[in-house]
């Protein structure tokens, strides 16, 4: 124990056993570099990765030796669940392969037909495109009403609709305590 193996002038490299820890420390100018075509920090019965580096190509990051975070080529594969106290994602989000979109260039949250927004403990309020009509409905365990409310001074609630050309034709209009039907 404590007997060390020491290379350079400072002396730069030491590799030693402190009794309890095996330590390998760098202390010289430069960093430490371990090279190789093939590069794995195992567990101690040298039966499972913990971390692989591949020359020219991914590097794997393991957890009790099943793999958890690989690089690749445009990003990086993660399989099992990300925990984090922030997210900050700057572009794009695909969804369950594609079913919800987040456009970020666009601005927008895009679900595809049959995907449907859930709100409320127990999906209360759903909205969502059939493919065919379009639903605002209240369903599962609610039990209140659906409300559109107005809080601004002089501005009506319209429902209108849109001939295809860019005409719109207001059906329903609230205006204070009036209501005008088309």
């Amino acid at each position: 124990d404590n007997a060390e193996i020491q290379m350079g002038a400072g002396p730069d490299l030491r590799i030693y056993h402190n009794g309890s820890d095996s330590i390998i420390r760098d202390s010289g100018t430069g960093g430490l570099q371990i090279a190789g075509s093939l590069v794995a920090i195992t567990n101690a019965s040298v039966n499972a990765n913990g971390l692989l580096f591949t020359d020219g190509g991914s590097t794997k990051l393991f957890f009790n030796g099943n793999e958890k975070l690989t690089t690749k080529t445009d990003g990086v594969d993660i399989t099992g669940e990300v925990q984090c106290d922030s997210l900050d994602v700057d572009g794009d989000v695909d969804f369950d392969g594609g079913q919800v979109t987040f456009n970020a260039s666009a601005n927008t949250l895009d679900f595809v037909d049959g995907a449907k927004a859930h709100f409320g403990t127990s999906d209360d309020l759903q909205i969502y495109h059939n493919g065919s009509d379009s639903y605002i409905q209240q369903s599962g365990a609610a039990t209140g009403d659906i409300i559109i409310e107005q809080n601004v001074d002089d501005k009506d609630i319209i429902f209108k609709s849109d001939d295809g050309s860019g005409s719109t034709t207001d059906y329903i209009k609230l205006d204070g305590s009036q209501v005008s039907v088309q």
